[in-house]
């Protein structure tokens, strides 16, 4: 990818992600722990494939990145759309209509993608999550997690946040006291 398509790339990535902060923080009124949870919110695993070191690594053949990239283009459109509607909802239904489009905009995405291509992006995602993949319950399936396992990694992950937000909140307040 040359600088100039690198540099659009990104651009147009910035402007998406300031909406879809937006709409996830319509959603959660929280914090996400993802930095790219954000656009993923929005099309899913799609967000990932499209990134150009990982479109790349896939082997995505330009026709894939221009199809991928029309998809994710098409559903972000759809989802600020379907913004100002969202206000109107409580959180779980705004959770719900933006996974009901995450899941169209996966299906259509991934039908792009051949099988070797599919598993490798499922690789890489799972790599990026790391033990936050397990609280997928697909993935816990496939695991044969029992319900207590299950129940652990969300209270490891719960007592993770919990740790990471007191380092921030510490580094914030030393950061304070040097001002």
């Amino acid at each position: 990818m040359d600088t100039r398509s690198c540099t659009l790339w990104f651009g147009r990535r910035a402007v998406v992600w300031a909406v879809a902060v937006c709409l996830v923080g319509l959603c959660y009124c929280g914090k996400t722990t993802s930095s790219f949870a954000a656009e993923r919110e929005i099309v899913g695993v799609l967000a990932i494939a499209a990134e150009p070191d990982v479109a790349e690594s896939l082997g995505l053949t330009d026709n894939q990145r221009t199809q991928l990239q029309e998809i994710i283009d098409r559903y972000e459109s759809d989802a600020l759309e379907m913004a100002a509607s969202l206000r109107d909802l409580t959180p779980d239904q705004r959770r719900e209509k933006l996974a009901a489009l995450r899941r169209e905009a996966e299906k259509e995405g991934l039908a792009l993608l051949s099988i070797q291509q599919r598993a490798k992006l499922e690789q890489t995602r799972l790599k990026r999550e790391g033990l936050s993949a397990l609280v997928d319950s697909s993935l816990a399936d496939r695991l044969n997690l029992s319900a207590d396992q299950r129940t652990r990694i969300r209270e490891l992950l719960e007592k993770r946040e919990e740790a990471v937000t007191a380092v921030e909140d510490e580094a914030e307040a030393d950061r304070l006291r040097r001002e």
